[in-house]
């Protein structure tokens, strides 16, 4: 009606009033000296910066020494060599590979897979900052290359495999869970051992035909139950054999293909891995005379509850490294320590069985979240550190390991400069019930940039002013 828009025109002359009257206050969460400093890492040539692999930080270090050891490893001529191929020879074989074997996927869908103008994916290393010599963790940024589109409907396919794998974790939670059912007063017998596994360097020493055929045999089981996209078991098959055989990538002006593994950056790589290890495991498991009570993967971490005395533990452990010429393991156990970590869980247990879990952060961790100075709006922060808090709750088995975990959390928001009433109240925040809030179904939704607090509050209070049924959507500004 005339009523309405009129009422839509003056909010929106109102709202770019408020926006107009904003003047940023020049602010910086960072010194003088750290901002020069950036500044100066970012024109030095001889520097490179990278992420770590794990924490969160940044690497810098001189180029000449990243460039020799990404040169090193990309001279394992097992795992690499170099290739005579352009981008588009490489869009017209997926051309031709999509023609010949998505025949019956939906058109619109194989249309949207299609390459066109697309690139050659980009290798490159994290450092390793938490071992010795800093070593890289190769990753191929594969975004945008012909054979990402492939790629993406194979990770569709694959993931419906996923629940059909006893051992997968999701999260640490469901860990948990799954060992309360096994002991739900957490009481294991006497001398029960927690043992966890971690393979070496997985997704890179997974034999490409042999990873193919696991996965297929498990896809030939489930096919029936699953949305294969249109595709037979034999075409994904195929699929999966000429990207991971079509593994071609960038560093610097040389052009490499990846000989053997999957490529860390590669959407089918985590369901791939999974289910590849699920087929290695399965055999193991069964052929085992002794099993673990408990026994969960996520992805390459495996985590165990043994109960037949350490000495068989060892067969155990050496029947797995046996098993395979380029699946190996390291392992840990509560043994000598009485406790064992998982993920971001520290599991204890003592002598008589009983069990406990609190909330663990790993030494190489930075500990780092959205500054409270951060230029995000403040129900943002108020979440980041609410859900902290309820992470603590959900990885402590009672109230003295609730009462560390909350601490972690308390020190980890205090460092990222949370100011210690805003702590203590989302502390208290996260023990309350959540409510559910009524959304009008029929409102809409205004896109506006975030500017601060002060100008979202502003809004709000226009909004109620012109009774209008909106919801502020924030976009960044």
């Amino acid at each position: 009606s005339d009523a309405e828009e009129l009422k839509l025109a003056t909010f929106k002359r109102d709202v770019l009033a408020v926006y107009d009257k904003h003047k940023p206050a020049p602010m910086s969460n960072i010194t003088k000296e750290e901002r020069q400093e950036l500044h100066s890492l970012k024109h030095d040539d001889d520097v490179i910066v990278k992420a770590s692999d794990k924490s969160k930080k940044l690497v810098a270090m001189p180029k000449t020494q990243y460039l020799d050891k990404a040169e090193a490893m990309l001279g394992d001529s097992t795992m690499y060599e170099l290739a005579d191929v352009t981008i588009s020879s490489l869009e017209k074989r997926v051309r031709d590979v999509l023609a010949r074997e998505c025949c019956g996927m939906d058109p619109k869908l194989r249309s949207s897979i299609t390459p066109s103008d697309t690139r050659l994916p980009e290798w490159y290393g994290l450092p390793k900052d938490h071992k010795k010599n800093l070593p890289l963790r190769p990753v191929v940024a594969a975004c945008d290359s012909p054979t990402t589109g492939i790629s993406v409907v194979l990770e569709r396919v694959l993931n419906q495999l996923i629940p059909f794998v006893p051992s997968h974790l999701t999260n640490t939670t469901k860990c948990l869970d799954d060992i309360r059912k096994i002991y739900p007063d957490l009481q294991a017998p006497e001398n029960a051992i927690i043992v966890t596994m971690d393979v070496v360097g997985l997704y890179p020493n997974i034999p490409i035909a042999e990873g193919i055929e696991e996965v297929s045999k498990i896809l030939e089981e489930h096919s029936h139950r699953i949305d294969m996209l249109g595709l037979s078991t034999s075409n994904v098959k195929n699929l999966l054999d000429f990207v991971l055989t079509s593994n071609y990538f960038r560093f610097g002006s040389k052009v490499y293909r990846q000989l053997e593994g999957v490529a860390m950056g590669n959407n089918l790589a985590p369901p791939f891995a999974v289910l590849f290890m699920h087929a290695l495991e399965t055999r193991l498991l069964e052929n085992s005379p002794e099993k673990p009570t408990l026994y969960r993967r996520f992805i390459d971490d495996i985590i165990m509850i043994w109960l037949h005395g350490y000495d068989r533990l060892g067969h155990f452990i050496d029947r797995f490294n046996a098993a395979h010429s380029s699946i190996k393991f390291t392992h840990e156990t509560s043994r000598e320590t009485g406790q064992v970590p998982y993920m971001d869980v520290m599991l204890s247990i003592t002598a008589s069985g009983t069990i406990s879990y609190t909330l663990y952060q790993k030494p190489c961790s930075s500990g780092l979240v959205i500054d409270y100075h951060s230029a995000v709006p403040g129900h943002v922060k108020k979440a980041v550190a609410k859900s902290q808090f309820l992470r603590a709750d959900r990885l402590s088995s009672d109230k003295a390991t609730h009462m560390m975990s909350v601490e972690k959390i308390k020190q980890q928001l205090a460092v990222n400069n949370y100011p210690p009433d805003f702590i203590q109240e989302a502390c208290m925040s996260a023990t309350k019930p959540r409510r559910h809030r009524f959304v009008n179904p029929s409102s809409a939704y205004l896109k506006l940039p975030y500017k601060s607090d002060a100008v979202h509050g502003q809004v709000l209070k226009l909004l109620r002013r012109h009774d209008l049924p909106v919801r502020i959507v924030r976009a960044q500004g």
